[in-house]
Formats: C-alpha cells, sequence, structure tokens
C-alpha cells in the first residue's frame, strides 16, 4: 500500500508546488508594477494638489495687498465718522483705549504702551472708514478667519468684533509679536506679502498662521495687515482632498514645521488637537509650535527630513514608518508662500489590488490542498480503522507497562505488577515491577551512605578547622610567656649584679607569672588532648555529671573557701551527650569562675534542656569583663590578644568543636554569666547525628 500512495502523493505535490512558484512570481511582478504605476501617480497628485493650494493661498495675498493699500490711504485721510460710531470707544483706567460696543463693523484697540491722546484717538477713529472693506475681504473667502490692523504705537483694528477688553491685556506691545515684525524691514526687505510660521493667536483663534504686509509712508514704517488662516479651516478647507489609498496630506512651512495635519493623520504623527488650543490666560508673548511638529526636530523623521532637503521642489520616500505603519511619501512646493504639501499612503493600501488577486490565486491554491488533504485523510481514516483492530489488543499492555516505568523514573520505586492478558507483555511487566524494587533498595542505601559520608565530612572539617585555631591560640599563647622570661633573663645576665633586691625580686614575679602562665596553656593543650579522645555518646542525668565537676572543682581549689553550688532547676532527666566533653568543658567554665572569685563569693552551675539542644551556664560575682575583654573573646583565636580569657578561648574552641557556640553576658563590677549551647545527639540509622 506504501508504494502505491507515495509516488501518487508525490506527484501531486509536485503538481501543487508548480502551481505556488507561479502564483508567487505572478504576484511579484503585478506588484512592482502597480508600484511604479502608483508612484508616479502619487507625484502627479502631489504636484497637481500644491498648485491649487498655491492658487488659494496668493488669492489671500492679493487681498491682503489689497487690504494693505487701504490701510495707508484710511490712515492719511481724516476721520470722517458719526457720533454713533465715536460712542463705541471709551478710554479705560488701566489706559487701554477700546471699542465697547458691536455695531456689526470691526474691534478697535490702544493697548496704553503709548499714552492715549488726541493724535491716538483720531487714528482710530480714522480706521474705522476700512470696515466695509474688511468686511467685504472677510466675506469674500471661507478660508478667511479675521484680518486686521496693527501700528507701531500698539493700536489693533480687528474684524470680526470680538471684546479687546477681555481678550487683550493692558500693556502689549504689539511689535513684539511675529505677525508684525515679521513684515519690517528686517525680516522683509521687499516689502512683500509673507506668511508667518504657525502661531497661537492672542485675540482667542486658536493655532493659525496670517499673510501679513507692511504699511510705509515713505520710508516709516506705520503698520502691518494681516489676513488669518485658522489651522482648522485650513484642513477643511485646503487639505479636504479627495486621494485613493487613505491617503493624506500634510502641509509643511520653509522650516519644516507641520502647518496642517488632518486627523486622519494625527496618530501616525503622535500629535492629537493639532488645530485647536487651550487658553489658560492671556498669550503675553509669540507662541509657536513645539519641536515635535519640525519634521527637522525629530529623530524618528531624520531620513524623511533629509530627502525633503535633498529635494526641496518635489521627491518621493519609500522607506517610511510611522506608528507602526509603513508609508508612501511624496511631495512638491506650494508656489508662493515656500511651504512643501506631503501627501502620505500606506504602502499596503497601494498594493492592494495586486494583494487581492494573490489572494484570489491563494485561495485557488488552497481549495486545491484542502481537497487532496480532505482525499487522504478519508483514505488514512479508512486504514486507521483497520489498523486500530490489530493494535488495541497490544496498545493497553504497552500502556500500562509504560506507566510502570514513568512511575519508577518519578522515584515511586514499589508497584504493583498488573494483569496482562499477553504472556509475554505480563513477563515483562513483571520484570519491570522487580527491577523497580531493586532500584528502590539500592536507592535507599546510596541515600543513606551518602548522609553518613557527608555528616563525617562535615564532623571532620569542624574538628580540623577547631583543631587549627586551638594550635594558633596555643601558638599565641606560648609566645608571650616565653618572650618574658627570655626577656628577663636577658636583663639578669646583663646587669644582675648591680640591681638591688627589690628589683630582683620583681624580675623574678616576672618570672614566675610568665611561668605559670606556660602552665596554664600546657594544662589547655592536656584539656584539648584529653576531648580529642573522647566521643562515647550516651544517655547521662545532667545533674549527676555536673556535681561531679562541682566536687572535683572544689577539691582543686581547697583551702580557698569557695561557695559552689549547683542551680535546684537543673531538669533530672537523660539527655543524649559526650560526657567527657562536657565534663572538660564545664571544668573550664567553673575554672575560670572561680579563679576570678575572692573566697565565699558564690559561683553557681545551672542547665537547662530542650528538644533540640541543651544549655549549661556557670554565674559568677567576681568583677566581671568590660565590654573590649568581651569582643576580643569572639574573634577567632589567632586575631585575639592578650593574656585574658585563655579558658574562655578554649571554651569556645571545643564549642565549636561540638556544633555549640559560647554566650557571655557580663559587665564591669556586676560578676559574669558565660553559658554553653550544644546540640542533643541522636541515634539515626546506627549513627550519631545532629538535629
Amino acid at each position: 500500500m506504501r508504494s502505491a500512495l507515495l509516488p501518487v502523493l508525490a506527484i501531486e505535490l509536485a503538481l501543487l508546488a508548480a502551481y505556488w512558484g507561479s502564483t508567487y512570481i505572478t504576484y511579484q511582478n503585478n506588484l512592482a508594477v502597480i508600484s511604479a504605476v502608483s508612484t508616479d501617480d502619487f507625484s502627479r497628485m502631489a504636484q497637481r494638489e500644491a498648485q491649487i493650494v498655491g492658487s488659494r493661498l496668493e488669492s489671500i495675498g492679493r487681498m491682503t495687498r489689497l487690504f494693505a493699500d487701504q490701510s495707508l490711504l484710511a490712515l492719511q485721510s481724516p476721520a470722517t465718522v458719526g457720533a454713533a460710531e465715536r460712542q463705541r470707544y471709551r478710554l479705560l483706567d488701566d489706559g487701554r483705549y477700546v471699542t465697547t460696543q458691536d455695531n456689526g463693523g470691526a474691534a478697535a484697540f490702544y493697548s496704553g504702551v503709548v499714552p492715549v491722546g488726541p493724535v491716538q484717538i483720531d487714528k482710530a477713529l480714522r480706521t474705522a472708514q476700512l470696515d466695509p472693506l474688511m468686511k467685504s475681504i472677510v466675506s469674500a473667502d471661507p478660508l478667511i478667519r479675521q484680518l486686521y490692523l496693527n501700528t507701531d504705537d500698539s493700536f489693533n483694528r480687528i474684524y470680526p468684533y470680538l471684546d479687546v477688553s477681555t481678550a487683550y491685556e493692558a500693556g502689549m506691545r504689539i511689535p513684539d509679536y511675529n505677525f508684525y515684525y515679521e513684515a519690517d524691514a528686517a525680516h522683509n526687505p521687499g516689502r512683500d506679502v509673507v506668511w508667518t510660521d504657525v502661531y497661537v493667536d492672542p485675540a482667542g483663534g486658536g493655532w493659525l498662521l496670517s499673510s501679513i504686509a507692511p504699511v510705509y509712508e515713505g520710508e516709516r514704517l506705520e503698520g502691518v495687515v494681516g489676513i488669518d488662516v485658522t489651522i482648522r479651516d485650513l484642513v477643511n478647507h485646503v487639505l479636504a482632498l479627495t486621494l485613493p489609498w487613505k491617503a493624506y496630506g500634510v502641509l509643511l512651512s520653509r522650516d519644516g514645521t507641520v502647518l496642517a495635519l488632518p486627523e486622519a493623520g494625527e496618530a501616525d504623527w503622535g500629535l492629537t488637537g493639532s488645530g485647536d488650543f487651550d487658553y489658560q490666560q492671556a498669550i503675553l508673548a509669540d507662541t509657536f509650535r513645539p519641536d515635535d511638529y519640525n519634521v527637522r526636530k525629530r529623530p524618528d523623521l531624520a531620513n524623511l527630513a533629509a530627502a525633503l532637503a535633498r529635494q526641496p521642489d518635489g521627491g518621493t520616500y519609500d522607506d517610511l514608518t510611522m506608528a507602526g505603519t509603513r508609508l508612501h511619501a511624496t511631495w512638491a512646493r506650494v508656489p508662493g508662500p515656500g511651504w512643501t504639501l506631503l501627501l502620505l499612503a500606506p504602502e499596503s493600501e497601494i498594493i492592494a489590488e495586486a494583494g487581492k488577486l494573490n489572494q484570489r490565486l491563494n485561495f485557488i491554491g488552497v481549495v486545491m490542498i484542502a481537497s487532496l488533504v480532505l482525499f487522504y485523510i478519508v483514505l488514512l481514516l479508512w486504514l486507521l480503522r483497520r489498523a486500530a483492530v490489530l493494535s488495541s489488543e497490544l496498545t493497553r499492555p504497552m500502556v500500562s507497562i509504560a506507566g510502570l516505568l514513568s512511575e519508577i523514573g518519578r522515584g515511586r520505586f514499589v508497584q504493583a505488577q498488573p494483569e496482562l492478558a499477553i504472556a509475554e507483555l505480563d513477563s515483562v511487566g513483571g520484570q519491570v515491577v522487580g527491577m523497580g524494587r531493586k532500584l528502590g533498595e539500592a536507592n535507599e542505601a546510596l541515600l543513606q551512605a551518602q548522609s553518613r559520608l557527608t555528616q563525617a565530612l562535615l564532623d571532620e572539617q569542624r574538628l580540623s578547622e577547631s583543631q587549627r585555631q586551638f594550635i594558633s591560640m596555643v601558638s599565641h599563647e606560648f609566645r608571650n610567656p616565653l618572650s618574658i622570661i627570655d626577656s628577663t633573663a636577658q636583663t639578669l645576665a646583663r646587669r644582675g649584679d648591680r640591681m638591688d633586691p627589690s628589683a630582683l625580686a620583681e624580675r623574678a614575679g616576672d618570672l614566675r607569672a610568665a611561668v605559670r602562665r606556660l602552665m596554664e596553656v600546657i594544662d589547655s593543650a592536656l584539656v584539648f588532648a584529653r576531648t580529642e579522645s573522647a566521643g562515647a555518646t550516651g544517655e547521662h542525668h545532667l545533674v549527676a555529671l555536673l556535681d561531679g565537676v562541682r566536687l572535683n572543682s572544689l577539691a582543686q581549689h581547697h583551702g580557698r573557701g569557695m561557695d559552689l553550688e549547683l542551680e535546684p532547676t537543673i531538669p533530672d532527666h537523660p539527655v543524649r551527650c559526650d560526657p567527657s566533653m562536657l565534663r572538660v568543658l564545664c571544668s573550664i567554665l567553673v575554672d575560670n569562675a572561680l579563679r576570678s572569685t575572692v573566697a565565699g563569693t558564690p559561683v553557681r552551675i545551672g542547665a537547662s534542656i530542650s528538644a533540640r539542644e541543651y544549655r549549661v551556664w556557670v554565674n559568677d560575682a567576681g568583677p566581671g569583663l568590660d565590654q573590649a575583654t568581651i569582643d576580643q573573646l569572639r574573634r577567632s583565636p589567632q586575631d585575639a590578644s592578650g593574656s585574658v580569657g585563655t579558658g574562655l578561648r578554649l571554651a569556645r574552641v571545643f564549642a565549636d568543636m561540638y556544633g555549640g557556640r559560647l554566650d557571655i553576658d557580663s559587665s564591669p563590677g556586676q560578676g559574669c554569666h558565660v553559658s554553653v549551647l550544644l546540640p542533643v545527639k541522636r541515634q539515626a540509622a546506627g549513627r550519631e547525628v545532629s538535629p
């Protein structure tokens, strides 16, 4: 069956591969052709739309020039207004001269920077004859938001009417704003109509740009006229382009600042509310677009800015990704103001037609594959049904054996033998169960051996470390008295015959003290040697052990009248411990206490037992130890110095050797409480272990 099916399957797969290969080649060719045609069409769209935008702006520029010429005539003509017009004006207490009524004409405003007198009032009234022209210009083009005349003495006439007393602040210097100074001789020596950058309108119009022109009387700049276009109106009327592929237009200034951006592009550019401004307070100075609106100042658009700089009059750029979308960009220069109209379209939309054709071809291929798969599924189902009958009897026993092996692999070595219908597999199951038991026994023995080895190694390491510390301590303790004996001997050898008896007696005292010190160190070494040979552990009563230590210590200090007793609270039940080690350790503590106390001063021995450790302590009422001495005793033996606390340092070494610790609680004049905490030994698997 396999020999019959495989050749047929190979032929069908080869035909499908040929179909998919030809489909892919067709798609790539269509994609290249559509991309080339679309790029060319997109570039022509940019040129055409740029010409349209330029013509709209050019008409506004001509009206700006007309308004400038008529403003000069009005400033040169006498005022011919009636009483009704004069009554609209009022001089406020803060020095501003403003219109207070809306009669359908323009609003007027003197900021008071220049004191308002008859000359200024006459100038304001002369400009009233401009109101009919201003109305006509605003109604002539829906793109025009407002127009105005500003003079060098901070006078403003603006239409449509607004409440200038609340819109403008007193002391406002109009020539300091870009809609004035960009038309002066320094910025516009040719006295042409120019367009400003985007700025915030102090009169409340939001983000806008202005077509401005100077008004000269001879060589003197009398003022500047302007026609404002809001960004919102520019987007709605100029950038309301009908473009394919979900494309949209962006208007850029000469320095790369976004002048107008439709809502369709705000998400791509990461800019929201590009046409609105929230007036929290009065605008007292120029307010321009932030750097996020400038193509040249955004790192993510550096390549696009470079392409715009290389081809300022028009070009294309394909390698642009914004907000995760790959875009095709084309641009053209807008005649007149020198702006750039940038058109952006998602690359996926441009090649969508080729993609649709490819999807249809892919769908046909998928149907072919589905038909082939369905045929083979039916065939395989029939074959599987035939094979299921034959394999079912083998599957259940094999699953049982696999389950046994899985459980043994997880560490559950003891398993019950299943009853299998096939004798051979039943035998295999029994062998697997037996193997699991043997593995369990071997694993338990290995764990016990590992535990014993680890404990022995830790004990050996602790003993070695204690021996090293003790040898270091003894070496240090030997060195000091030997140095004293050597120094004293040299002194006696050089000038002993010239020393008086008192000096000789003092030197002899030094020698005896050094000898006593050596004897103490030798005794400590002998005690340590005895502890190395100790180690028989069993259950013993602490009361009996400690009482033996007490009687032996009193015998050693016989004749001194020492007061040495056991605390009555010592538990009278057995504890598993090393008695030899405990006697040596307690003897050191008691001997240290008796040496530091005078006759008749009480010394008490106590003990307590818990489940995991037992504590033995010795209290005395001697002179006590200061904190510096206690800190010295707590340091490692090789770091300790001086002759104080030899016995206590030796006790600390023994405590460390047996896994315990030494605690000292003392202060000068308050006696000393020294305790040692040791772990309780317990019996486990034929060996001694500590909990």
